[in-house]
């Protein structure tokens, strides 16, 4: 038989929804149920963020993306390159042999728990793997912070007021999401790649080699898109352009090596 709710309840579930976590909301009203909770809370027309509240306990920090530093930076930029942004959150897609990345992006999210899903993509041979992060504080502070917004692709802007050493950190995390970097064995040719919109790569040349030129990319078989460019150096260049982005020794433990 179902408990009608007291007054006294109604109130108290304005003030705490979506402002804790489950375990710890649960604790606030012992006779109720998660699920009774959560209709009780939908029909009253209670406004909070349910990305808090609907997450199980030791989910993530909804702050670190809060105050940049290098790290957030780095996984700011891993973000501006393969994350998609949502009104509520966002999700990270990689093909399935990069699925451990996924687990380091949830390390520095403290995501404790994640779950990480697998799907078969059209247009893409192999599965892809994703993480998906709720979280509203989160999608504030990568458009404040990092210029990060929906539908990005073709109107990213560069992040503004970002010190050395995160702005760095930043194109790191943007070649280690879209970029490319091969070194040929039998002769050490370095070569690296970086595709992005106009605004960005004019900002990463000017942070790294105000020589590096643009190229704008030619429409092929609908896969390239011409409102894009792309940045190409090699042999000294590459490797001048590559050592600036390794003197930021605090990334050595989470940049990638492929």
């Amino acid at each position: 038989m179902k408990t009608k709710w007291s007054v006294e309840e109604i109130e108290l579930l304005k003030q705490v929804y979506g402002k804790f976590k489950r375990q710890e909301l649960l604790t606030y009203f012992p006779n109720r149920t998660m699920k009774s909770l959560i209709y009780k809370a939908f029909s009253l027309k209670i406004k909070a963020d349910h990305s808090i509240t609907h997450n199980s306990i030791g989910f993530t920090n909804h702050n670190c993306f809060t105050v940049p530093d290098v790290y957030n930076s780095y996984w700011a930029g891993f973000l501006a390159a393969d994350g998609c942004i949502r009104k509520n959150g966002f999700d990270i897609n990689l093909i399935q042999k990069d699925k451990n990345v996924l687990y380091d992006y949830a390390k520095f999210l403290q995501y404790n728990n994640p779950k990480i899903y697998s799907k078969l993509k059209k247009g893409v041979p192999n599965a892809v793997s994703y993480l998906r992060v709720a979280s509203q504080q989160m999608v504030k502070d990568l458009k404040r912070n990092f210029n990060i917004v929906p539908e990005k692709s073709l109107t990213l802007m560069p992040p503004e007021n970002l010190n050395e050493k995160c702005t760095l950190a930043f194109i790191t995390g943007y070649i280690d999401g879209d970029g490319r970097i091969s070194i040929t064995k039998k002769n050490n040719f370095v070569s690296c790649g970086i595709t992005g919109t106009k605004d960005l790569l004019s900002w990463i040349a000017n942070n790294t080699d105000p020589t590096l030129k643009l190229y704008q990319r030619k429409k092929y078989e609908n896969i390239c898109d011409p409102r894009t460019y792309r940045i190409n150096v090699t042999r000294k260049k590459a490797e001048r352009f590559l050592k600036i982005l390794l003197s930021i020794t605090e990334l050595d433990s989470v940049r990638l090596t492929r």
